[in-house]
């Protein structure tokens, strides 16, 4: 996470102020965890598994600039799609 951060922030700085920097995913997957009973904590990890499939839900977005006021939490693949559009100018494509 520290090197996404680092990454994201370096992106932000080199596209300036002008540009909208968005960082999401693509897709989720889901997640399954195993066992009979409540795990300790440090326990938890090693009972996690992911599955195969990508899953429908929303998926998290942070942005950074012009119009980044508008776009925050989690979102569904065709809001992320009409924010970008909106970004472009093209408003009218989506009518």
């Amino acid at each position: 996470m520290l090197v996404l951060d680092g990454l994201v922030r370096s992106a932000v700085e080199k596209a300036g102020r002008g540009t909208l920097v968005m960082v999401t995913a693509d897709h989720s997957y889901g997640i399954r965890v195993e066992g009979q009973k409540t795990p300790k904590s440090a326990d938890f990890l090693a009972q996690i598994t992911l599955l195969d499939d990508h899953t429908g839900e929303d998926v998290p977005v942070i942005a950074s600039g012009p119009g980044a006021e508008r776009i925050h939490g989690f979102a569904s693949n065709t809001k992320i799609f009409e924010w970008v559009v909106n970004g472009y100018g093209w408003k009218g494509i989506l009518q």
